[in-house]
């Protein structure tokens, strides 16, 4: 078992002072402590689990994984065509909307000028054509980013990986089941999203020519926290919501901050550089601060990611590190030892914030960001970032919808890195990975929705993160739990409704009756 501190670890602001490291504006902001989302108790078998993967020590292929997966299915589906004349599914018939969101890097972009994609087409990926995903630092150049880059649905596929294709598919066998899906610039910040997703929502609601449900929502990966970030706006857009592999949290986003990773043959597209001014990045830092773990003492080291002083202190951009930094010690270089890095496969790429993965250290990528400005920028979008985490946590005042839970908890999933102090974190020395369950990028301890909300079901499956939405069986299952609660809701609220009108009856006519009848009646018709 790890050993954990009771507090946090204090910062100091900036200070560099060894090897010649120079001290940074001193007027910047003190690190203030976090608060942490309210994270549902872990079951008992998921602290089994725990131990089960206690000694696993690289990560599991997500792009194998994906492809079997799709292969065994479609064996499976000609299988069930060939000797059955019906379905052998439980899967619900839903009349009305169904709207499909997808995840982190999960919709298609294309340039807003040409129309061709520029996420992500193979010529991309091996070199032939060159791609500029880069926002700029200002909050302008934020609100401003159609005018080069547009969302245009979400990314269904993968060549023969089937990410949400044959849901939709099967979604519309019920001819009275209208589709939708929300596809949207992942770069932006979480609530900027989650603002376009409450007026898509509306529009929705606008155009609709029956009374209004509201859609259930199937959310995959990153797209739950868009989605819980739009349903805390206004619950009443949402007849239900379908957390799908949704992580709190997930800190294999490091690896791609500090050291870019590769897309196919290309290391520019997801340079380090492009990935810090994507705002969405910093969504999934943890606000409890847990990642690392001394390896002498066992105890937690816990930093303040939403703290730009950390980030300056540690390095965990390139983007961030200050001017005139010295070389890092021999020893650091020699050893060989992989940052919080991610893999080759390009199903990781495109999916999530790739898996942490043991191999060689990098050499220290540049940044040509003026390191004022990238700082003035890293500290607002820490704090915007911080701000929409933390109000997606439980409001006792508002009525929610129904909600369910897809997740996995059979694949090795990092949970954090064993480190000799800070140093290693300084250094980017993060390759002694932690393991326990999950999907492969999302840690079953990490999943959304935060305690307090009622969930309808959780719905296990033996898929890897990118192929959850195409578990059909365990999709329909969780499917059909929402649509009993929200059967089971409207009897609830049929029986609110008929006692009134019942005692109201007995006492018009209880004036016939004597007064010890009259008595007597009414107090058995109301209870």
């Amino acid at each position: 078992m790890l050993k954990y501190p009771k507090k946090a670890l204090t910062l100091p602001i900036f200070n560099f002072s060894h090897n010649g490291h120079a001290k940074v504006r001193d007027q910047l902001p003190i690190r203030q402590e976090t608060q942490d989302i309210p994270q549902r108790e872990p079951r008992q078998d998921f602290i089994e689990d725990e131990t089960k993967f206690s000694r696993v020590h690289q990560m599991d292929n997500a792009r194998l994984r994906a492809v079997k997966e799709t292969l065994l299915t479609n064996i499976s589906m000609e299988q069930i065509n060939l000797f059955s004349s019906g379905p052998k599914d439980d899967f619900p018939d839903i009349d009305g909307d169904v709207v499909i969101i997808g995840g982190y890097r999960g919709s298609i972009l294309r340039d807003a000028k040409t129309r061709r994609r520029v996420w992500i087409p193979i010529k991309v990926g091996l070199n032939i054509r060159k791609i500029n995903l880069e926002i700029g630092l200002s909050d302008e150049d934020e609100a401003n980013v159609e005018q080069d880059i547009i969302p245009d649905g979400i990314l269904s596929h993968i060549g023969p990986i089937d990410i949400s294709r044959k849901l939709a598919k099967r979604l519309q066998v019920n001819p009275n089941c209208r589709v939708h899906e929300f596809g949207y610039d992942w770069r932006l910040s979480a609530d900027n999203i989650s603002n376009q997703m409450v007026n898509y929502l509306r529009s929705l609601k606008r155009k609709s020519k029956e009374p209004w449900k509201g859609p259930i929502v199937v959310a995959h990966s990153m797209g739950g926290l868009i989605a819980h970030g739009a349903m805390q706006q206004d619950p009443s857009l949402f007849r239900g919501l379908l957390y799908v592999g949704s992580p709190i949290s997930c800190v294999n986003i490091l690896g791609p901050l500090r050291n870019g990773e590769n897309v196919l043959l290309s290391s520019k597209v997801l340079s380090a550089q492009v990935n810090f001014t994507m705002r969405s990045s910093f969504v999934f830092m943890p606000l409890d601060g847990r990642c690392f773990v001394d390896k002498t003492t066992g105890e937690e080291i816990r930093l303040d990611y939403f703290d730009v002083n950390t980030w300056v202190k540690y390095r965990l951009s390139p983007c961030a590190v200050p001017p005139h930094k010295g070389p890092l010690d021999a020893a650091h270089e020699e050893d060989g030892n992989g940052g919080l890095s991610t893999t080759k496969s390009v199903v990781d790429k495109l999916i999530a914030p790739t898996s942490l993965a043991l191999r060689q250290s990098p050499p220290p990528q540049s940044s040509s960001l003026p390191f004022v400005d990238a700082v003035d920028y890293l500290q607002r979008t820490l704090v915007r970032t911080k701000k929409f985490k933390e109000s997606l946590a439980f409001d006792p005042r508002k009525k929610y919808p129904p909600l369910a839970v897809v997740y996995g908890r059979s694949v090795p999933t990092v949970s954090g890195s064993r480190v000799f102090g800070e140093r290693d974190i300084l250094e980017g020395c993060y390759s002694d990975l932690i393991f326990g369950p999950g999907d492969g990028v999302v840690h079953a301890r990490q999943l959304m929705p935060p305690k307090g909300f009622q969930i309808s079901a959780e719905v296990e499956s033996e898929r890897g993160h990118v192929g959850l939405l195409g578990d059909l069986p365990r999709i329909g299952k969780a499917l059909k739990a929402i649509l009993d609660e929200e059967k089971r809701r409207e009897i609830e609220a049929e029986k609110e409704i008929v006692p009134d009108d019942i005692t109201t009856m007995n006492i018009v006519t209880s004036g016939e009756l004597n007064g010890c009848q009259n008595d007597q009646q009414m107090t058995a018709d109301t209870v």
